[in-house]
C-alpha cells in the first residue's frame, strides 16, 4: 500500500465549486464495509449536494466489521455507530441484497452509465491465498481462515461450513497474524465466555462439544517475523487453564542475533519482551486442560489423510526451515528435513485474495490482487477504488479510513469534470426492482433485521439470507 502522509485538502474555492455543481452529482459505492462507509462519509461531509448510493450483495451492511471482527472484540465494532450516522443523511441510500458484476443482475457498466462516479470498495475477501500442496483442496477438515471466521461470525456464505471439532484433540493454524490468533483463541476460550458475545449460535453449539485441546500456531519464519500485535498475544496468554509452549532457545538465539534491529524498533522489542517473559514463566510440568504452541520455521508440504477417517485430514507434513538474510530481507529456506504435525482440523490464515466482480469491464491486476489506479484511487474516467481493493489486504480499520478518505477526495476533485447522466432524478431502488428484478433491502429493512437480532437472538446474527429478506419485508 502506498504511504498516506497526509489527507489531501481541498481549497475553499474548490469546495464551493463542488457544492454548486448542477445537476447534483450521484456516486455509487459498491460494498458496504468500512471502506464504503468511510468514502460515503467524506463525500457527504465535503459536498453539499452529492447523493450517495451504497450497493451491498448481502442484506446486512458493515462487511468485515460485522463478519470479520472477532466476537470477543466488541469495542472494534463500535465503529458501526459512525456508519449509522452516515446512513442517516438524506443524501445516503442503502441498496442491500444487490449483487453487482458477473454473478448479479447489475453490471458495472450499468452503474457507470447511470452515476457520475462509481467507487469499487468490495474488499479482498472473495478468495484465499493457498499453499498449493497435495491434500489442501481435497481433504475435509482443511479450511481457510476466511471461511472459518465467517462460520463463527454467522456469515450466510459459511453458516453451513462442515466444521468438525470432535474428530480429534489437535488443531493446526498456519499463519501468525492477528487473524490466526483470533482463530486459536476462539478454539481454546471457554465457551461460557463466548456466549456473552454475538457469536453465531451454531458455532457456540459446536464449540461447546469441541474436543480440541491443543492448538499449534505455525509460521514459516521466526519469532521476529510474527505479524500479530501485543494485544492479541496478551489475550492468548490470558486464556485460563491453557499452557503456552515455544522454543526458548530459538527465541534467545534470534533476540541475540537481532539485538541492534530490536533496539531501533520499540514495538517489536516490546512484543518480543512479552514472548520472552511468557516463555520464562511457563511451568515445566504444569497440568492444564489445554495448550497452545507457537511453532516456527515450518512450511506445509502435504496435508495427509487420517488413517481412521477416509477423506479427512489427520496430519500435516511440514518442511523444516532455516532463516537466511539477504539485502536486509529475511527469508525461510527449506533444510530438506521434514516432520509432521498431527491435526484433525487445519485452518490456513495466510491471507486473502481479491477477485474482480465484473470480469468484462473491471480493470484488475491479478498478480497484485488490486484494481490498478493512479496512486490516489482513480482507476478510469468515472471509476474509483477504495479499501483493500485499492491497497491489498493489509492494515486495520483506521488505515482503511484514511485509504477511503483519500479516494473520496479524489472523487471530489474529479466531479466537476464528470458528467451526471440523465435523468436528473434517479431512483435506483425503483430501477433495480422494475428493470433488474432485484429485491432491494433498504436501510429501514436492515433496521428490522437488526431489531430482530437484538430482541429475539440476544445480539446473535440471522445467518439465512431468506430469513433476512423476510424480516426486511416485515413478514416476520
Amino acid at each position: 500500500m502506498h504511504t498516506l502522509l497526509r489527507r489531501p485538502a481541498l481549497t475553499t474555492s474548490a469546495r464551493r465549486a463542488l457544492s454548486t455543481t448542477s445537476p447534483a452529482p450521484r456516486v455509487a459505492i459498491i460494498g458496504a464495509g468500512p471502506a464504503g462507509f468511510y468514502t460515503a462519509h467524506r463525500l457527504l461531509k465535503d459536498h453539499a449536494t452529492v447523493h450517495v448510493d451504497v450497493y451491498e450483495r448481502l442484506p446486512a451492511p458493515y462487511g468485515l466489521v460485522r463478519y470479520g471482527v472477532a466476537p470477543d472484540h466488541p469495542e472494534v465494532k463500535n465503529v458501526v455507530h459512525k456508519f449509522d450516522e452516515v446512513a442517516a443523511s438524506p443524501h445516503f441510500r442503502y441498496l442491500g441484497n444487490v449483487r453487482v458484476g458477473d454473478a448479479g443482475a447489475v453490471s458495472l457498466a450499468d452503474l457507470r452509465d447511470r452515476y457520475t462516479a462509481v467507487v469499487l470498495s468490495s474488499g479482498a475477501t472473495a478468495g484465499d491465498a493457498a499453499f498449493g500442496v497435495p491434500g489442501e483442496s481435497d481433504l475435509a477438515g482443511v479450511h481457510s481462515a476466511r471461511a472459518f471466521v465467517g462460520w463463527y461470525n454467522g456469515h450466510p456464505d459459511f453458516a453451513d461450513l462442515a466444521v468438525d471439532l470432535q474428530a480429534g484433540e489437535t488443531a493446526a493454524v498456519f499463519g501468525q497474524g492477528n487473524v490466526a490468533l483470533d482463530v486459536a483463541r476462539v478454539l481454546l476460550t471457554p465457551v461460557d465466555a463466548l456466549r456473552r458475545t454475538d457469536m453465531a449460535e451454531h458455532a457456540l453449539a459446536a464449540l461447546a462439544a469441541s474436543k480440541i485441546r491443543n492448538v499449534y500456531v505455525v509460521g514459516r519464519r521466526g519469532p521476529l517475523q510474527v505479524a500479530f500485535t501485543a494485544k492479541e498475544l496478551r489475550e492468548m496468554l490470558a486464556i485460563p487453564d491453557t499452557r503456552f509452549h515455544m522454543s526458548a532457545a530459538l527465541l534467545a538465539d534470534q533476540l541475540k542475533a537481532h539485538a541492534a534491529e530490536l533496539a531501533a524498533d520499540r514495538p517489536r522489542k516490546r512484543l518480543m519482551g512479552i514472548l520472552e517473559k511468557a516463555v520464562a514463566s511457563a511451568p515445566a510440568n504444569a497440568a492444564t486442560a489445554k495448550s497452545w504452541h507457537l511453532d516456527f520455521l515450518k512450511s506445509p508440504t502435504r496435508f495427509l489423510a487420517s488413517p481412521t477417517r477416509a477423506g479427512f485430514v489427520g496430519s500435516v507434513e511440514v518442511a523444516e526451515n532455516t532463516l537466511v538474510t539477504k539485502d536486509g530481507r529475511t527469508s525461510a529456506v527449506a533444510t530438506g528435513t521434514t516432520s509432521a504435525i498431527p491435526a484433525s482440523l487445519v485452518i490456513k490464515s495466510i491471507g486473502y485474495r481479491a477477485q474482480p466482480i465484473d470480469t468484462a469491464t473491471q480493470p484488475f491486476d491479478a498478480r497484485r490482487g488490486i484494481v490498478p489506479h493512479d496512486g490516489k484511487g482513480q482507476a478510469a474516467s468515472n471509476l474509483f477504488v477504495a479499501g483493500w481493493l485499492k491497497s491489498g489486504p493489509t492494515g486495520v480499520i483506521a488505515s482503511t479510513m484514511w485509504n477511503a478518505y483519500e479516494t473520496a477526495e479524489c472523487v471530489l476533485r474529479a466531479l466537476p469534470e464528470l458528467e451526471t447522466p440523465s435523468p436528473k432524478e434517479f431512483d435506483a431502488a425503483r430501477w433495480l426492482a422494475a428493470e433488474k428484478g432485484a429485491e432491494v433491502v433498504g436501510w429501514a429493512g436492515w433496521e428490522r433485521i437488526r431489531k430482530y437480532e437484538t430482541e429475539k437472538l440476544g445480539g446473535s446474527k440471522v445467518t439465512s439470507v431468506g430469513k433476512m429478506l423476510a424480516l426486511a419485508r416485515g413478514d416476520e
